[in-house]
């Protein structure tokens, strides 16, 4: 049996009610006294379905001209670019001999900074199924023929 938070009465049967702004287990005798609380609806979380368009994330291969380019064209020192991207001078040094290639995060720093261009969104094509077994019997087909026609060539 549980009890009344009011009055203290032990009762089979308790109501939530508001009193006072508070929310209480009440007997039907001390309910009165509130209002009756209604049950609560639990709202339904909706997800939302991320979908990525088609498209990566690319820095060119000649990215050191670039970086090397802004840095010239700001009239700074790698130093000073090193402490303004907070990168270490060495690591700088990889970049501009293109010993290492910057992750995506670091070229848009450079970006910023130099302002430069150095990230580019390359689209990916959908390749239908039915396209694709296509091209590949033409392509297949092509082929056997050239090798048949080089064989042809050897013989003469």
């Amino acid at each position: 049996m549980a009890s009344c938070e009011m009055c203290g009465k032990d009762t089979t049967s308790l109501k939530t009610s508001v009193v006072a702004g508070s929310t209480m287990s009440l007997c039907t005798h001390c309910s009165i006294m509130g209002s009756m609380k209604q049950g609560e609806q639990v709202k339904s979380v909706g997800f939302k379905k991320f979908t990525h368009d088609d498209v990566d994330l690319e820095i060119p291969q000649n990215y050191a001209q670039i970086i090397q380019q802004g840095i010239n064209k700001k009239h700074l020192t790698p130093h000073q670019v090193a402490r303004a991207v907070n990168l270490k001078e060495s690591t700088l040094s990889h970049y501009l001999k293109s010993q290492i290639k910057p992750d995506i995060v670091m070229a848009r720093t450079f970006e910023s900074f130099l302002e430069i261009k150095l990230v580019y969104e390359v689209t990916k094509k959908s390749i239908d199924v039915e396209d694709y077994k296509a091209s590949s019997k033409d392509s297949s087909d092509d082929s056997s023929n050239k090798l048949a026609n080089m064989f042809a060539n050897l013989k003469k």
